[in-house]
């Protein structure tokens, strides 16, 4: 009877141990693609018990494993397929690869969030499997790579191109400090980006992490790419989100002063969504914009108009809601342009005028200075919008324009006012 009980106690404690030994198999169930970190929790068992953290260590280093060459970089190495026996000892800068079932891989992805600063974990990737290794004094160590952007995609106006950087490294499933790696382990990114440097090797667990900064050339509200390793080639999946930025140019940059001339105000938005609040503000520190609001169209561009005060330099600045606002400068000159046009406009029709009357060369002078003065009263009532012309002309014609137009002001003189008072243009 005792030998009986006792065959049965060893059948049991045999049957139980296959039980826990393929439970932590990977071939028991096929791992599958997890969510990411932010669907996940970490267990409050296995965050408080030693015990489980040993029991899930435990059976990632019983699975089985592919090796990884760590010499090799992203692009050259090939993704982990041919598993080898386990338990096989692992030698300074010896990696493999270890594929996880999806209980294990939901437990390391969760504690590796742990790891990444709250607010970053949203946006994070945490690679699947896992990678043994040892430190630099031979101790294993069972990492999970991770990665995240650091923040939008900002435009630099001093490069016109998008920036912001990548956050990379390998977190210890369960560590509480950080060790020095016994061989680095290297990342690169993959997409429409620019990245510098092109490959980073993190060469101990994290935190610290390694950045990868990246630049994008006007991009769309975000743009995707692709962070690899030499222990996960497949790469994981980022999207790094773009803060859209107001771009502003002044044409011309350089205008007569006195309130004689007008400059465009272009505005452009890039990274710009059609949907959101398009409303936006300008001010200027010197001249009179034509609006102080206005809204983007839905090619993200909007244009108003800026009139010189006086002389000297203006700065004009805009922004909206949810974007970097952006500044211009715009000079506004002495019109001597302007005042020479207008001064032999002047002259000119006063000869015209003088043509028709005979009169003494004593009177000349004072026929002149009367014509001058009227084309200056003239021409100074077209800047502000009136025409005594009594025809439509240009809006835009430069110093010709006020040459016309103080020619016919000095030609035709006082008339003009009492004829034509209060013509629009």
């Amino acid at each position: 009877m005792r030998a009986r009980w006792k065959q049965l106690l060893t059948g049991g404690v045999l049957f139980w141990s296959a039980t826990v030994l393929a439970a932590g198999t990977p071939h028991a169930q096929e791992p599958e693609r997890m969510r990411r970190p932010a669907d996940l929790a970490v267990s409050p068992e296995l965050a408080r018990s030693p015990a489980a953290l040993r029991d899930l260590r435990l059976r990632i280093v019983r699975s089985q494993a592919t090796p990884v060459d760590l010499t090799q970089t992203p692009a050259t190495q090939e993704i982990p397929t041919a598993p080898v026996p386990a338990l096989q000892p692992l030698q300074l800068g010896d990696a493999r690869f270890v594929r996880l079932g999806r209980e294990d891989e939901i437990k390391t992805k969760a504690l590796a969030q742990a790891a990444i600063p709250a607010a970053l974990r949203a946006d994070a990737a945490v690679f699947e499997g896992v990678v043994q290794t040892v430190d630099d004094n031979a101790q294993e160590l069972i990492l999970k790579a991770v990665a995240f952007p650091r923040a939008p995609l900002r435009l630099n106006p001093a490069t016109g191109k998008f920036e912001g950087g990548v956050s990379v490294g390998v977190i210890e499933v369960g560590g509480t400090v950080a060790r020095t790696l016994s061989a680095p382990i290297a990342f690169q990114v993959i997409g429409p980006v620019s990245a510098d440097p092109d490959t980073v090797s993190a060469t101990q667990t994290a935190p610290p992490y390694r950045e990868i900064r990246v630049q994008a050339d006007a991009p769309d509200a975000a743009v995707k790419i692709t962070v690899v390793s030499n222990v996960a080639p497949a790469g994981e999946e980022l999207v790094l989100t773009v803060r859209p930025s107001l771009g502003v140019s002044v044409s011309p940059a350089r205008i007569q002063g006195w309130g004689l001339e007008t400059a465009d105000v272009l505005v452009s938005a890039q990274g710009f969504e059609a949907a959101r609040d398009n409303r936006l503000q300008l001010s200027s520190t010197l001249g009179r914009l034509s609006a102080t609001q206005t809204t983007l169209d839905p090619g993200g561009l909007a244009q108003v108009s800026i009139r010189s005060e006086s002389v000297g330099s203006g700065t004009i600045s805009i922004r909206g809601a949810g974007l970097d606002g952006a500044t211009a400068s715009i000079v506004y000159v002495f019109p001597w342009r302007f005042l020479g046009a207008a001064l032999i406009g002047g002259i000119v029709g006063g000869l015209l005028r003088k043509r028709t009357r005979s009169r003494s060369t004593a009177t000349l002078v004072k026929s002149l200075g009367i014509a001058v003065l009227s084309a200056a009263v003239v021409v100074g009532l077209y800047v502000l919008g009136i025409n005594l012309i009594g025809f439509a002309l240009p809006a835009h014609g430069g110093e010709v324009l006020v040459f016309v137009v103080a020619a016919l002001g000095a030609l035709y003189g006082t008339k003009l006012l009492s004829v034509h008072p209060a013509a629009g243009t």
